[in-house]
């Protein structure tokens, strides 16, 4: 190891406290802590580390925009690696930066130099988890966390992590129980708060998600996550000025995750108001959503607001790359995926006088290695009922629409915004599905009545 001056050595090591203490302002004095080691010892790999792991945490405390922090991180990263590398920790940390970024297949790059250094390094066996449940393939990440949690075991991140993963699986109760160990490991871990909600709110069980959030660290800074989850449930429930209100009380920094701008729109599409969400999109939300998702939520309010010719040039011109799709496909809201906006692309090539097959064969892919990865939420279900649409096969979208409502999927905006309805809205049995889902949403609005709940 470097012989560092023992005063290079005492600023890394008061900055790692502030970065651990949490407190306000922290990764801005941990990073000038941090600078000062350098200072005396300019070859401290370690310490240009230190300063690439904060530019994350001040992120998460909103102290800094997303791009700005990365940038930053980005160049300390280089300069651990120009010094060293075999540091298998530097090309972790730029792999992390790059996921805070939603650039997960680029991630995959400094993700295969660490793990070709240290496979079973705990940062490794991590991103190769988050990387599989990002591309929906949840068993491959929950065998990963059983690994991490013989190596980590007092980790709130890992249990909280991982109960993301059990709910991505299918695995609800399951899910519900290893966030629970994540609070008794830190019951200030705002991660395992932020995935209980989302659990609930993908499950259908809005009153307990609601319950969560409002008993949430009144200290937490980036709570992103579950309010959009708690905003989706209000739109479900017709809540719509309450989702405004929830909505609102988040300040955001370009740019922002897409289910950011997903709410955003979702909330001017459940009033109709598909020309201001075009405008927003255009407009004020143009900084705060990266392409590809900008996008999709362009082409998508393009096509509710009848400018259908536009929405699939849009469509096609998004998607003529497949990385794009990738991204955009594999992306998980609170009550839907990103393949919404694959299904659309297809219904509108089909309006244009297109066969829509090659959108087509790219869903049902989806689908299929989502499947075969173990991806069990019931929102695939409700796809599995838009493909069935899409070729046709009506009573095969009936009973895929049944399994996902009852398993607790409930989303009654989907069959307004998303397209492959439009054709088949006054068949009996969809009709009927849609009271199902009424009357399960009204149930949660009375266990939150009984509970008081707002």
């Amino acid at each position: 190891m470097l012989d560092l001056p023992a005063s290079a050595q005492d600023y890394y090591w008061r900055a790692m406290v502030e970065l651990q203490l949490r407190e306000p302002g922290a990764p801005h004095r941990a990073i000038a802590l941090f600078e000062q080691a350098l200072a005396l010892e300019p070859r401290f790999a370690a310490a240009y580390l230190g300063i690439a792991y904060a530019c994350r945490a001040a992120v998460f405390a909103r102290e800094w925009s997303i791009d700005e922090a990365a940038a930053k991180g980005r160049v300390a990263v280089a300069r651990a690696l120009e010094i060293d590398r075999n540091l298998v920790e530097a090309y972790v940390v730029e792999a992390f930066l790059l996921t805070m970024q939603w650039r997960s297949i680029e991630a995959e790059v400094p993700l295969r130099h660490a793990r070709a250094i240290a496979p079973d390094h705990v940062g490794v066996l991590t991103l190769t988890a988050n990387l599989a449940t990002y591309d929906g393939r949840p068993a491959v990440a929950l065998k990963l966390r059983e690994r991490l949690a013989r190596l980590d075991p007092l980790s709130p991140l890992l249990y909280a992590l991982w109960a993301r993963d059990l709910a991505t699986a299918g695995q609800f109760e399951e899910a519900l129980a290893k966030s629970a160990e994540a609070t008794a490991i830190d019951a200030e871990a705002l991660v395992a708060v932020d995935v209980a909600v989302r659990i609930r709110v993908w499950y259908g069980r809005f009153a307990d998600a609601l319950q969560d959030f409002q008993a949430r660290p009144r200290s937490s800074t980036f709570d992103l996550y579950a309010r959009v989850a708690i905003v989706a449930s209000h739109i479900a429930q017709g809540e719509l000025d309450e989702a405004e209100r929830v909505f609102a009380e988040f300040e955001p920094k370009a740019p922002e995750p897409p289910a950011y701008a997903e709410a955003a729109v979702a909330l001017l599409w459940a009033r109709g108001a598909y020309d201001d969400a075009v405008r927003w999109i255009e407009g004020e939300g143009r900084a705060l959503v990266q392409e590809p998702w900008r996008g999709g939520f362009r082409a998508h309010s393009l096509a509710l607001a009848g400018r259908r010719a536009e929405a699939v040039a849009g469509y096609r011109e998004t998607f003529v790359d497949s990385g794009n799709r990738d991204l955009v496909a594999a992306s998980v809201y609170p009550l839907h995926l990103g393949l919404s906006e694959i299904a659309n692309w297809v219904v509108l090539e089909r309006e244009q006088g297109g066969d829509g097959g090659e959108g087509l064969a790219y869903f049902e892919s989806r689908i299929a290695l989502m499947t075969a990865g173990g991806f069990g939420m019931p929102m695939l279900d409700y796809y599995r009922a838009v493909a069935a649409v899409l070729h046709g096969d009506l009573p095969a979208a009936d009973a895929a629409l049944g399994r996902a409502i009852a398993a607790g999927w409930l989303a009654p905006q989907a069959f307004t915004v998303d397209l492959v309805w439009r054709g088949v809205a006054d068949e009996p049995w969809l009709l009927a599905r849609r009271q199902q889902i009424g009357a399960r949403i009204a149930a949660e609005l009375a266990r939150r009545t009984q509970r008081g709940g707002a």
